[in-house]
């Protein structure tokens, strides 16, 4: 009978113990709760302005407004630690020195990323504004430089201007970003979005009252393009497992002639106001040609896609339609 109770003793004391230590790992989560929750609210701020569809005229040309997004980021202070001399983070030395997996580094530097304090800023916020320039010329004629020459943007309020842009494989186009500081007390008041075309000295105002989409830790891209979906399409059509479906016979499959080629595409750009039911539409026509693997010389008349992209109310171009005008098949 005593025997059964230290039994007893010994079950109760092995709970006690599971108990102590289940107490404890909950302690520790709720503490790791507490600090992931911290390090969340001390990340930047995202305001964006999506869908915008603004289309000035710039001589005989176009500009096309799609985004404005305001971010509490000091870019200022991010700058001057990116060119200083300064020692990397004691993370990143750890990274390096424990010779980590290639496969683990983006992971890994995703949570050190997290769990960091970037420098946030009270008065200036980073403004960008988002755009594609559409040219009746070779865009191969037009640089940055005289770009600046032609037109300029701005916000009222803001201080200071800038632009970056690529032609991203567009014969005719250019993807721009127009950048400065917004001051962050005027965020929920209207603002002037002002374009001028300096060619004739005219400017075109639009007042904006701001209905911001606040997001975190959703990191914006430098540029914008308007046919990014387009090259995961192409992709997918000209993989060697990829098959086209007809639009005229969907149960139709033929072979795509380009599957597993060297293939690259040139684009022309043209902004449509409405499109099916749709306001603000690109029409990306894809001319795809096969290139030799030596002479990289182009092989043969191109096939003929066109797309038609949308920017959704996420901020991100989508492809909403697309038509096959000509496509090659094996004989």
């Amino acid at each position: 009978m005593y025997k059964e109770v230290g039994n007893y003793k010994q079950q109760g004391r092995g709970v006690m113990i599971q108990s102590r230590w289940f107490r404890i790992l909950i302690k520790i989560l709720l503490i790791w709760l507490l600090i992931t929750v911290y390090f969340y609210f001390q990340h930047p701020v995202t305001y964006r302005l999506t869908g915008l569809n603004a289309s000035f005229p710039i001589g005989e040309d176009q500009l096309i407004i799609n985004e404005i997004s305001v971010t509490n980021l000091d870019q200022e202070k991010i700058n001057y630690l990116l060119i200083s001399n300064r020692k990397i983070p004691w993370q990143y030395f750890m990274i390096e020195k424990l010779h980590v997996p290639l496969r683990w580094y983006n992971p890994i530097l995703k949570v050190i990323s997290f769990y960091s304090r970037p420098p946030l800023s009270k008065e200036y916020g980073s403004l960008k504004i988002y755009g594609t320039f559409i040219t009746q010329e070779s865009i191969k004629d037009i640089d940055l430089f005289e770009l600046n020459e032609r037109m300029d943007v701005y916000i009222y309020p803001s201080l200071g201007s800038g632009m970056t842009s690529t032609p991203a494989n567009y014969k005719n186009a250019m993807v721009i970003c127009m950048h400065s500081k917004f001051p962050l007390k005027d965020l929920e008041n209207p603002f002037l979005l002002n374009v001028t075309d300096k060619g004739l000295s005219q400017t075109t105002t639009l007042l904006i009252t701001p209905q911001w989409q606040k997001q975190r830790l959703k990191r914006l891209p430098a540029l914008k393009d308007p046919a990014e979906p387009v090259s995961e399409y192409i992709s997918k059509i000209y993989e060697s497992e990829a098959q086209i479906f007809s639009e005229k016979s969907p149960n139709v499959k033929t072979q795509p002639y380009l599957a597993g080629k060297n293939i690259q595409t040139e684009a022309k750009l043209k902004w449509i106001d409405i499109f099916e039911d749709y306001y603000g539409v690109y029409q990306v026509e894809d001319d795809i040609y096969e290139y030799a693997e030596r002479s990289n010389q182009k092989i043969g008349s191109p096939d003929k896609i066109t797309f038609y992209t949308h920017q959704n109310n996420e901020g991100d171009f989508e492809v909403i339609y697309y038509k096959l005008e000509q496509v090659r098949t094996k004989e």
